[in-house]
């Protein structure tokens, strides 16, 4: 059974080689010519591609001027956009594990028990369909991205997970709600498998400032592991304390929070390379400034 494991992480070391380095970093080691082939491959054009890579020599050559950042730096930039860019960063990953994903995981078997399904096989099979949902949805939110956008998947990803933790609060209000709590479950992976899993770290490695991203994409990764430990090790005890229906509640305000925090505060990066990431964020701060002035 625990050999299973080691097909995913075969096929992954198998496939891994056909994936390109990234441009910035054969601009860097020197091997120009390999990174013009590797942005020809994702440009329609040769002069699109030479166009990006000019940019990219560019930006790499304005951070060579700059000193090495601090932790204090990336976490506080005297940069305000670059500021901004990180917590929002940081945000997304945060939302990405506080509406209790961690805990539909771990105890999904559970759930369905206390719902009424006490058959061993007939658990397992439902725990099968749960991860199957998630495996379709994942693969169906990654091949919409780059068409639909960011945003409008992070929306529907939160709010799909409001919905779903309603049902579930809903289920674990009796003992023989279990077609409620399957469909409860399912929804629930599947709103974050099309949004929140998959581009939580496609937006946070877009949207980090270049000069910092190493470091910014770390803490962010940090803030979902610290997060799901916390959920993960507390939802237990916050079950017993306030009821399975209170529990599921708990993370409701969380998932709204998430759907204002992407409606109103997170861009949309579609179709921005990282080089025109700067202009973005400057373009969206200064707009937001004249509105403020405006209604002054």
């Amino acid at each position: 059974m625990f050999a299973l494991g080691a097909l995913p992480a075969a096929l992954l070391l198998c496939l891994i080689w056909s994936i390109p380095e990234s441009p910035r970093w054969l601009v860097r080691a020197g091997k120009e010519a390999k990174a013009l082939r590797v942005l020809g491959a994702v440009h329609d054009s040769k002069l699109d591609a030479a166009t990006q890579l000019a940019q990219i020599k560019a930006d790499l050559a304005e951070e060579a001027r700059k000193p090495p950042l601090s932790w204090r730096e990336v976490l506080w930039s005297s940069d305000l956009t670059s500021r901004r860019r990180v917590w929002l960063g940081l945000g997304v990953a945060f939302f990405s594990q506080a509406t209790g994903t961690e805990a539909v995981v771990y105890y999904a078997a559970s759930i369905v028990q206390a719902a009424g399904v006490t058959d061993v096989r007939h658990t397992l099979l439902a725990i099968m369909g749960v991860g199957l949902c998630k495996v379709v949805f994942l693969l169906i939110g990654c091949s919409l991205f780059d068409k639909v956008g960011r945003r409008p998947m992070l929306l529907t990803s939160a709010a799909g997970l409001a919905i779903s933790l309603v049902i579930l609060a809903a289920a674990a209000s009796g003992d023989s709600n279990a077609a409620l709590a399957i469909g409860g479950l399912c929804g629930f992976m599947a709103s974050f498998s099309i949004g929140f899993s998959p581009l939580v770290y496609v937006l946070c490695s877009e949207i980090f400032p270049s000069a910092m991203r190493a470091r910014a994409m770390s803490l962010a990764l940090f803030t979902t592991r610290v997060v799901a430990g916390a959920i993960s090790s507390s939802f237990v005890s916050v079950r017993e304390a306030a009821t399975p229906t209170g529990a599921w509640l708990l993370f409701l305000p969380v998932a709204l929070t998430a759907f204002l925090f992407v409606l109103f505060l997170v861009p949309e990066t579609k179709g921005v390379s990282l080089e025109q990431m700067p202009d973005l964020f400057e373009k969206k701060r200064k707009g937001t400034s004249t509105a403020q002035a405006s209604h002054a």
